[in-house]
């Protein structure tokens, strides 16, 4: 089966795929919602689809411990070349 255009995207285009995605949560509502679910300061946290880290780089400065995960090499690259470094933090 021939690759589907998003996986295409994905594995070829993460430039493209993290200019995309950067204007997903332009109003900043994303990380207090997640913090009302569960309070992220010192918790380990477990990020899977973490793409190319628009959220990662939202939730390191938090978290203890932070783990993200893709499948698509490619876009952890791109999430790796934008992450600051955080003690704790594994792509």
């Amino acid at each position: 089966m021939p690759p589907s255009p998003w996986q295409t995207l994905y594995t070829n285009h993460a430039d493209l795929y993290a200019q995309l995605v950067a204007h997903e949560d332009v109003n900043g509502r994303l990380l207090p919602a997640l913090q009302a679910v569960h309070p992220l300061r010192g918790a380990a946290v477990v990020e899977f689809g973490a793409g190319t880290g628009r959220v990662t780089r939202l939730l390191a400065p938090l978290a203890a411990r932070l783990y993200a995960f893709d499948v698509t090499a490619a876009r952890l690259r791109a999430a790796q070349a934008q992450q600051p470094p955080h003690a704790g933090s594994a792509l």
